[in-house]
């Protein structure tokens, strides 16, 4: 190769004239050439808001352009063979085609088809077949650059179809590693070859080969996006994130709840209420009825990543009691829905209420005299709220009254008459604990 360096010609696109190779620059790109006509270009580049390059480098045309640089000498067929082309005269010594530095039509028309190309099977498995062919990708996808940020970002954004839609060459995945884990909701890359060399090529591009810690978010947060709501899928996730040591998302929308799509851990505990009322009053998501029977694997690090009941918060609890009192005042042509859930029925919701009162506040008593941070967040929610909830007349009639208008116990002289049923003493008991909370 040193030896013909130079000494061959070779033709010129357009007027055929022989040059040594050292003066010629590739005309195409990883096996993408310049053909668009003009007129087509220009419509695209107004389309797209996009100028005429006026680098020093950039030609009047995509034509003018071809005329300085080597073109295959017999005609071309596939992508496959211009690249096998592209081997050939960058041995000779033709510089390689760059479209990040070329002008904007070629940049634009290579962005526009270069993604299909490499998100091909066949592309990777006949560059599979060939080292010089894979050492010329690995240069002119400048993995061993130095300064290869730009090219890099560029290349990871190429556009690929999808479906109806359009997404990058990074958010691919490789089929023989990815399609029991993504079913057939995600993009894959079908076919490629599963050489090492190859494998590092893909991955330089972003397209996941191997499954880790990010790849596996990088699934979930593909499902979220599509609002893919397949709860096995999400457990099988969650059950290979824990066991390559994952810790949890931090603030992010990870845990799949069928009909209310992707939540915050702090929008979900483990297990839920025990009362019926408070459960279906509650806002928060109880995953044991969800994920319970998918075993161990799934239960444990969903356990570490949420609490465990709504019932060790204070400001979940008091928000809790605040729908049931929501749902016991509702009009029964209107009644008050948490969330999507069905309503409970104010009839319903007024019977059970006493009894849901009375369990909110003992699980605050015991929470609140250990935790101060959780008093006072009960404190400031109380003092906000109607949330004192008290007999009245009939064993199934309640008041809800303010803090301030809420009494502890009447004098010995006043226990016989009505009001008397109404004392915080009669209704929670006389508990100097509860005393001392309310």
């Amino acid at each position: 190769w040193k030896e013909l360096r130079g000494a061959v010609l070779l033709p010129t696109g357009g007027t055929g004239k022989l040059l040594p190779a050292s003066q010629l620059r590739l005309g195409t790109f990883l096996g993408v050439e310049i053909s668009l006509p003009k007129v087509v270009m220009d419509i695209l580049l107004a389309m797209t808001g996009l100028g005429r390059s006026t680098a020093r480098h950039a030609m009047a045309s995509p034509e003018d352009y071809r005329e300085q640089v080597a073109s295959p000498p017999l005609a071309a067929v596939g992508s496959d063979w211009l690249l096998g082309w592209e081997v050939f005269f960058c041995a000779l010594g033709c510089a390689p085609m760059d479209p990040i530095s070329v002008d904007t039509e070629i940049a634009f028309e290579v962005t526009m088809r270069l993604g299909a190309i490499l998100s091909s099977g066949m592309f990777w498995r006949e560059a599979a077949k060939s080292q010089h062919c894979l050492e010329y990708l690995r240069s002119a996808l400048g993995l061993d650059s130095a300064n290869n940020s730009l090219r890099r970002r560029w290349l990871r954004r190429l556009p690929i179809r999808f479906r109806e839609d359009t997404v990058s060459l990074e958010e691919l995945y490789l089929y023989s590693t990815f399609s029991t884990l993504g079913g057939d909701h995600l993009p894959y890359l079908r076919g490629a070859s599963d050489d090492r060399p190859v494998l590092e090529l893909l991955s330089y591009l972003g397209i996941s080969i191997e499954v880790n810690k990010a790849s596996l978010l990088k699934v979930l947060r593909w499902l979220r996006c599509r609002k893919v709501q397949d709860i096995g899928l999400a457990a099988d996730l969650y059950a290979r994130l824990a066991c390559l040591g994952f810790d949890g998302p931090g603030d992010e929308e990870f845990i799949l709840v069928p009909g209310r799509g992707y939540l915050h851990l702090q929008d979900c505990t483990w297990r839920s209420f025990n009362l019926a009322l408070l459960h279906r009053c509650c806002r928060s998501e109880p995953l044991c009825e969800l994920y319970g029977r998918f075993g161990p694997g799934v239960e444990e690090p969903l356990k570490a990543w949420v609490r465990d009941s709504p019932e060790d918060d204070a400001g979940e609890l008091c928000d809790t009691l605040l729908q049931a009192i929501a749902s016991a005042k509702a009009d029964v042509a209107k009644p008050h829905r948490v969330l999507n859930r069905e309503p409970v029925a104010p009839e319903e919701a007024a019977k059970g209420l006493f009894a849901a009162a009375k369990h909110v506040v003992e699980s605050l008593v015991s929470l609140c005299l250990r935790n101060t941070v959780q008093a006072d967040i009960a404190f400031n929610v109380f003092i906000s709220n109607r949330l004192v909830v008290v007999h009245c007349d009939g064993p199934t009639c309640c008041r809800v009254l303010h803090t301030g208008e809420a009494f502890w116990s009447v004098d010995p002289e006043l226990r016989q008459l009505p009001i008397a049923r109404q004392s915080l003493e009669v209704c929670y008991g006389g508990a100097s604990a509860t005393r001392t909370f309310f």
